[in-house]
């Protein structure tokens, strides 16, 4: 799999997010999902379009390759997850919904993307040591109907449903625990790097891809709207 080098998301959230910071999730343009693409990528809601059944409405999210020249991408994060900086013990809610080959065979679930990325910092001593993928070719278990499945890796415990590649290792569910669960228990030092942006969509595949219902541990982003329509709180495991 390949994954957006960490020095590189820096840069892109930090030049996103401009003159705003990580505590100002009160600014309601601020706590939207931001994204970023390389000149081959494209990322943008759509509306009205066939969406995830479980969303109350009629958007879903478009992640675009045109081709991979050897590091292009295209993806979406968000500063006001809460995830930052969070033992991985203790991170919830890391799932998305993804319009599968079923319900449309043209579409991109290709062996690394897209997922999710999870910046890890594997020792605790606050420097980067690799990323976490979440790929929806790994998780694709639950169904929300034909067309829809739910790639959940933290909450989706059925016995090889999911898998999360960590640091070169492949860490599957298994039977009780989840997929991020069993590396939490292999990995108890590891926390989640605490910059801005360290767990995010990102596509980075040739391919077209539809996503929707993105949680991302506090909050799940059903559109890039204003109000409850768009983000939904996320207080627990079994609320998203």
């Amino acid at each position: 799999m390949r994954k957006l080098c960490a020095w590189a998301l820096a840069a892109v959230t930090l030049a996103t997010a401009g003159t705003a910071n990580a505590t100002n999730c009160s600014n309601a343009d601020y706590k939207k999902l931001q994204f970023f693409s390389s000149d081959t990528g494209g990322i943008f809601w759509q509306n009205p379009r066939l969406d995830s059944p479980l969303d109350p409405n009629s958007q879903r999210l478009l992640v675009h390759l045109l081709r991979q020249d050897g590091d292009d991408w295209a993806g979406a994060y968000s500063n006001c997850t809460g995830i930052e900086g969070k033992s991985v013990g203790d991170v919830r809610n890391l799932s998305f919904d993804f319009l599968n080959a079923t319900g449309e065979p043209s579409v991109h679930i290709g062996a690394g993307a897209p997922r999710f990325s999870v910046d890890i910092d594997g020792d605790g001593d606050g420097d980067y040591d690799y990323s976490a993928f979440l790929a929806a070719s790994y998780c694709q278990g639950t169904t929300t109907d034909a067309r829809w499945s739910r790639a959940d890796f933290t909450g989706q415990t059925a016995l090889n449903a999911c898998s999360v590649w960590a640091g070169g290792v492949q860490y599957t569910s298994d039977g009780t625990r989840s997929a991020w669960k069993v590396y939490a228990d292999a990995n108890p030092a590891a926390k989640v790097m605490s910059w801005t942006g360290p767990a995010y969509l990102i596509m980075d595949e040739e391919g077209t891809a539809f996503v929707d219902r993105l949680a991302f541990y506090n909050k799940m982003y059903i559109q890039n709207g204003h109000g409850s329509a768009a983000i939904k709180n996320c207080p627990s495991e079994a609320s998203c």
